[in-house]
């Protein structure tokens, strides 16, 4: 039954059997819900002045719920932790920011 679920999972999850299109095709549906707010493939030239690498990936997501949050508590603080390895993909980071509000506690967002 758990190997059903799975394959079910990953028919609405994986939208094409190669993971760049799929990654893709998941960038344009978040960006036509406001979510993705930036995206970069491996085969497309990064922004000018970035300094990142011609063949990185990087996407950027946000939720309103979390631009809310940094629009009124990041105003003096935000920091980020990036960790590595911790998924299935290797060579893959994943970063949290977090604010501070203006009592000096902490909100993830």
């Amino acid at each position: 039954m758990r190997m059903l679920q799975a394959a079910i999972d990953a028919e609405s999850v994986r939208l094409d059997h190669n993971d760049g299109v799929s990654s893709s095709l998941w960038v344009d549906r978040l960006q036509a819900e406001g979510l993705a707010l930036s995206f970069k493939a491996r085969n497309t030239a990064p922004p000018a002045d970035s300094e990142l690498v011609h063949d990185s990936f990087h996407v950027i997501l946000q939720t309103d719920w979390q631009r809310d949050r940094y629009q009124e508590l990041g105003k003096s603080f935000a920091g980020i932790d990036g960790t590595h390895n911790t998924m299935q993909y290797k060579n893959m980071t994943l970063f949290t920011i977090l604010v501070c509000d203006k009592w000096g506690h902490g909100a993830h967002i």
